[in-house]
């Protein structure tokens, strides 16, 4: 049953790398708790088998760091969006 992972003691020693702790974290905090649970043992499930255990800790780095330029992204986006819509109705309304 994956979701008992979640309930694990010693959980954290079956995490390789940090990034596979932190990926937990994430999974955690944005999936349903039986979504995370399978989503991670799968993770480790396939770094395991497969031997792509530093490779597979690489991807999720980078998808870490894409997800943290996104965020980025998005909030300056909305924020010259705003800026632009106070400069519009100071035309309008000027």
């Amino acid at each position: 049953m994956p979701q008992a992972f979640k309930g694990l003691a010693f959980r954290d020693d079956l995490f390789p790398r940090e990034a596979y702790r932190r990926t937990w974290e994430r999974l955690e905090a944005e999936l349903t708790q039986r979504e995370a649970c399978k989503t991670m043992v799968g993770l480790l499930e396939l770094a395991a088998n497969q031997r792509v255990e530093t490779v597979l800790a690489g991807r999720l780095e980078i998808s870490k760091l894409l997800e943290d330029v996104e965020r980025v992204w998005k909030r300056k986006c909305r924020e010259r969006c705003r800026g632009i819509e106070h400069a519009s109705e100071a035309i309008t309304y000027g």
